[in-house]
């Protein structure tokens, strides 16, 4: 017989538990012991007791990262254009997981590392062997030849560096466990000026180590064995800003000081906190602060992503120990209003932007703000609500947790399509594709070529746009153009215009892909000169106008004018003196102009400290900043489509490739650069040389489009952009694919048929999941999580006495359960009929 509930909600007294006090409601530090365990349960980034089957949003965001990351090296347009803002939470959010399961796991270091490294060893095999079979240069490039395989090694070290905190956070854990997680009293208002105080001071004399005290100890011997180290593995001259020459050493080693600022300040948090009377679990609040505000008011260059990595994985790694506080509450917001977020997102980030800040750091510290808070926001909602953003159906009842394994291949093996950044992988496709002669003396082609051509069919090495970056030794280490041209790994120098489409005659072909580099409507002056008037009567409107340049890839600017009420369309390739037309800005009326880049550009080598020879110079611009200037020159490159080379010298101003000018159209033809380029092409160790700061070597190209442009037979109105018929991959591209697709039809099949009578499943044990894991790259299996049928459910926590929890802070609320309980958080939403430990409820 079931006994009446006699729970008198009015009068305590008559409870059959033990009723509240009168007086007003305590504090919170002042509960039970047990209360305050409970109560701390909504901060618990994890149960302590693992549920059958594991974490699965563990996995899940694995699989998914891992997944964006190997699409972004098949086409880095995915990351500079940060679809879906990958850029703010792809690689945090692995490194978050490789920092969670690296507490988890009681495996000792080396076992921890033997596996990492076996990992590494097979991914850096299979990229090894592509280079070796394409003939390329991997011995002056085997930084490229590790690639993805960079970021195993540098989990490694991280690691290493961090199994004392994690031997430390796990004793803390259990003192915590021990003894009352909560003081028994807050600190007063002296404490607490007293506790600010100190965490300035000691945090000021952190940066004052940093900066000023720690370059000067280390550089001395680590700045030429990172020098050293660069050489041998080929990684100067890439975006992760490694030096090239000792003064680039020297910097190099004085900025990762610098960066260490923000590390060492956020274990300084961690430690302070955990002496004074705070809930552990407000520590994480405080590392995000200061992280937040660390890198959105100091710059950071492209060589500060290993030590924000390592500062991701440190707040993994102390969240997973400690909480986070109101975890619950702001997951509860995250999941109610992640639409909310993304508005918010697509509000805050400029849609313009095509650049990868981690890679190309900007110096505009609103921006930089914008996008710091933007991860910071992508941080808290894995961390608060990562749990429910992944259902553990997709493994229990879909059956996808193969995806684990897939997931660990495709991270192994993707490197081998040959795609850019980061590192910019060597052109495949130039080695396997271009028709050009054979043999090791000629073109660099594989001397195998049936065997590549399978192997890059297999793997999906042929690019099928300009990858790869110039040889180290390219031009300065090569005397001669034979040298020069096989120095590369196809065996050329990419001439001008190599890959772009050209027509019967020889004219290049509109491309589908056209962007805006400056634009009067938005303040871009546009008062050019070097135009030329089309002279068509029909261009009366400025869309006309814009649509002639639009279409004519040799077009860089346009320019409508409107003169006497008379309307004229100006075009021309290049264009100068946009900003005050030789002081006759009032010579025209501009009513709407704009700087276009036609396709997209590659870059192979940056070019500083040297000097291009038989460039044109433009001179110092007017007015604006330096950076101003280097952007102005460099786009008056990406503008031009037969311009490869600019350059930007702090007392000359900008030099670029402009054939037509420094030929004077043609009267002096060799006043050009060489192709290719050698090292008597270039000047070097000259104050003009010494001057130049910055400058590039790129390839304009027009990426591939289902929707291809056609050129305009006319200039003027109508479309400019006609559907044409892809002539589509070959016939053995085509079988090839097609038994691909059947045997992986065939193996889904076979797994789902041999689970098909299958009611039981045995499980691992907790040790026996976290033994294997391995930081970032694979956890457990997750199959059938539900109990056996006829097995006893676990039943239901027992219901607190109604009435019974002012003291938690929340009115007449109860107090909300672990969710391993298989309970929801809220009794606002419905519980599952058939409750099983583990079960993360999803709201989204």
């Amino acid at each position: 017989m079931v006994k009446e509930d006699t729970t008198d909600m009015e009068d305590p007294e008559k409870n059959e538990t033990t009723g509240i006090a009168a007086g007003p409601a305590p504090a919170s530090y002042a509960a039970t012991k047990q209360e305050v365990a409970e109560e701390e349960d909504t901060d618990r980034l994890l149960p302590k007791k693992m549920p059958k089957g594991g974490f699965p949003h563990l996995d899940i965001t694995r699989i998914v990262c891992v997944m964006l990351v190997a699409i972004d090296h098949g086409s880095a347009m995915y990351s500079e254009w940060n679809v879906i803002y990958v850029q703010q939470w792809t690689l945090q959010w692995i490194v978050l997981v490789s920092g969670v399961s690296f507490c988890l796991s009681g495996k000792p270091l080396m076992g921890y590392l033997a596996r990492l490294g076996t990992y590494a060893a097979v991914g850096i095999m299979v990229n090894w062997s592509a280079w070796i079979c394409m003939g390329l240069d991997w011995e002056h490039d085997f930084f490229n030849v590790v690639f993805q395989m960079w970021f195993i090694i540098g989990l490694m070290l991280f690691c290493t560096i961090l199994t004392p905190l994690k031997h430390w956070l796990s004793e803390d854990a259990k003192k915590l466990e021990q003894e009352e997680p909560l003081p028994s009293a807050p600190p007063g208002d002296e404490g607490v000026l007293n506790i600010v105080l100190m965490i300035v001071m000691v945090i000021l004399a952190i940066g004052i180590f940093c900066v000023v005290l720690l370059p000067r100890l280390v550089n001395p011997f680590l700045a030429p064995v990172m020098l050293h180290f660069t050489r041998a593995i080929g990684g100067d001259d890439n975006v992760w800003g490694l030096p090239g020459n000792m003064k680039e050493a020297n910097d190099f080693i004085t900025h990762l000081c610098t960066y260490a600022f923000l590390t060492l300040s956020n274990l300084f948090l961690v430690r302070m906190f955990r002496t004074v009377h705070v809930k552990p679990s407000v520590i994480p609040w405080f590392m995000i602060v200061n992280s937040l505000i660390n890198r959105a008011l100091m710059y950071r260059g492209p060589e500060e992503r290993p030590f924000h990595l390592l500062d991701i994985m440190i707040l993994g790694m102390v969240t997973q120990t400690y909480g986070l506080m109101y975890r619950k509450t702001v997951g509860d917001y995250v999941c109610r209003y992640w639409f909310v977020l993304l508005i918010a997102f697509a509000i805050i980030y400029p849609p313009y932007l095509d650049k990868r800040l981690d890679m190309y750091p900007t110096f505009d510290r609103i921006l930089r703000s914008k996008v710091e808070v933007m991860e910071a926001i992508c941080l808290l909602a894995w961390l608060s609500a990562s749990d429910r953003f992944f259902s553990r159906e997709i493994f229990t009842e879909d059956r996808l947790g193969f995806l684990n394994d897939w997931a660990l291949l495709v991270f192994l093996i993707h490197k081998e399509n040959g795609t850019t950044q980061p590192g910019n992988a060597p052109d495949f496709r130039a080695s396997l594709l271009l028709d050009r002669p054979g043999g090791p003396d000629s073109s660099g082609a594989p001397e195998n070529p049936e065997i590549c051509v399978a192997v890059s069919l297999l793997l999906g090495l042929a690019a099928s746009e300009p990858t790869g970056v110039a040889p180290a030794q390219w031009p300065l280490g090569t005397a001669t153009a034979a040298e020069s041209n096989t120095s590369w790994p196809q065996g050329f120098q990419p001439p001008r215009l190599g890959d772009w489409p050209m027509d019967p005659d020889g004219r290049p072909i509109s491309c589908w892909d056209v962007t805006t580099l400056h634009d009067h409507a938005k303040g871009w002056p546009g008062l050019c000169l070097g135009l030329f008037n089309t002279g068509l009567e029909k261009v009366t409107d400025m869309q006309t106008c814009k649509n002639a340049c639009v279409g004519d890839p040799r077009c860089s600017v346009w320019q409508f004018n409107i003169n006497d009420n008379q309307p004229s369309c100006w075009i021309g390739v290049g264009g100068f003196d946009c900003d005050f037309r030789s002081g006759q800005a009032d010579a025209i009326h501009v009513e709407g102009a704009e700087r276009v880049q036609h396709g997209k550009v590659h870059v192979y080598k940056t070019l500083a400290g040297m000097k291009i020879n038989r460039l044109y110079n433009f001179g110092l611009y007017a007015e604006g900043s330096q950076d101003l200037s280097i952007t102005r020159c460099r786009d008056w490159c990406y503008s031009s489509l037969s311009c490869q080379y600019w350059q930007y010298s702090k007392n000359d101003g900008c030099w670029v490739d402009a054939p037509s000018m420094s030929t004077k159209q043609g009267k002096d033809p060799s006043n050009q650069v060489d192709y290719p380029l050698t090292a008597n092409s270039v000047t070097t160790g000259t104050p003009e040389a010494q001057s130049i700061i910055a400058g590039e070597f790129i390839h304009h190209y027009c990426p591939k489009q289902v929707m291809t442009p056609v050129n305009p037979a006319h200039v003027g109105g109508g479309d400019f952009y006609a559907s044409q018929q892809s002539s589509g991959p070959s016939p053995v591209v085509i079988a090839f694919a097609v038994i691909l697709v059947l045997a992986v039809l065939g193996m889904v099949a076979y797994y789902f048929m041999g689970q098909r009578n299958k009611r039981t499943v045995s499980h691992r044990s907790l040790s026996d999941d976290y033994e294997e894991e391995d930081g970032g790259m694979k956890m457990a299996s997750y199959e059938q999580s539900y109990p056996p049928q006829g097995q006893a459910q676990p039943p239901l926590p027992p219901r607190p006495p109604q009435g019974s929890y002012g003291h938690y802070g929340h009115g007449a609320q109860a107090p909300t359960m672990n969710f391993q309980q298989g309970v929801p958080y809220s009794s606002g939403h419905r519980p599952y009929q058939q409750p099983y430990p583990g079960h993360n409820q999803r709201l989204m």
